[in-house]
């Protein structure tokens, strides 16, 4: 028997709040999104979801009483909640000045659904500057090649900007380091990172080096990379990459802070399964 679990998910989350003192005000919106459209912004200070109190809401994600949790993990389970349930909408309270607001929002996933239509990769170009952005799709086996074959649009710009902000469900790197093999010229490393093992402690465990195999064309334009609340796992891995690669600048925000590989396990009771980190760049 399968078991199906309505949870509560980040990845495909459009608002990224923090607790000012008691109240928890919204930081961040992705751009693009329903929450977007429908006109919530920075400042904005919720305090229902779903018809739940805040402190309800987020004693569903953790288990816990909100006076029990760290000023991180308050955050961090403010943000699950704000995600919704998996397929389902969400209703958001808004406290104002001028008396409460209702936003109905459509599923969080939905956004990320839409860009499965969309082309992995968008690549346009503005006078002399390239613009490339990656549509949420390092997992998608097309990208590195649909990458490599827009780079003849490229050919006469003079500086290049490459946005990862809206890769929140990661990738592979049997994706990304086809892509980042076009900035080097020569073997680099492009991050470095540890591996949990069985039967060692994980601050005792050796540094390891990815290293990346350069591929045609080369890319010899400057560039700057963008990145956000939504670059996630393989897209930060990217950002990392691009950086020690000689990328210009990184602008943006602080990313999702995924920072490495997950893992599957299932387990055989429910035939369900969890996904834990076990290396970390």
């Amino acid at each position: 028997m399968t078991v199906m679990i309505s949870v509560f998910t980040q990845t495909g989350s459009d608002i990224f709040v923090q607790f000012d003192d008691r109240k928890l005000v919204v930081y961040d919106i992705k751009a693009g999104s329903d929450a977007h459209i429908k006109g919530l912004k920075p400042g904005m200070e919720i305090s229902a979801i779903d018809g739940q109190s805040i402190e309800l809401a987020m004693s569903q994600v953790t288990g816990m009483a909100l006076n029990k949790l760290t000023k991180k993990q308050r955050n961090y389970a403010a943000n699950i909640a704000l995600g919704g349930r998996r397929h389902q909408t969400r209703r958001l309270l808004i406290r104002s000045k001028n008396g409460d607001k209702e936003f109905n929002l459509a599923a969080s996933y939905s956004n990320i659904n839409a860009l499965k239509k969309a082309e992995p990769v968008t690549i346009e170009v503005y006078g002399q500057v390239g613009y490339i952005r990656f549509n949420n799709a390092l997992g998608d086996t097309q990208t590195s090649d649909f990458f490599k074959k827009g780079l003849r649009k490229l050919v006469n710009t003079k500086g290049l900007i490459i946005d990862l902000r809206n890769t929140p469900s990661g990738g592979n790197t049997g994706v990304a380091e086809p892509i980042l093999g076009h900035f080097t010229n020569k073997v680099a490393t492009y991050q470095t990172y540890k591996t949990q093992s069985k039967g060692q402690l994980y601050g005792e465990s050796v540094m390891q080096f990815a290293q990346v195999l350069p591929e045609n064309p080369y890319i010899v334009q400057p560039f700057v990379v963008l990145a956000g609340r939504w670059t996630g796992s393989m897209g930060e891995g990217m950002v990392i990459g691009l950086d020690a690669l000689g990328a210009q600048a990184v602008i943006g925000t602080p990313m999702a802070d995924l920072l490495g590989g997950i893992k599957q396990v299932k387990l055989p009771y429910s035939d369900s399964w969890i996904e834990v980190g076990f290396e970390r760049l």
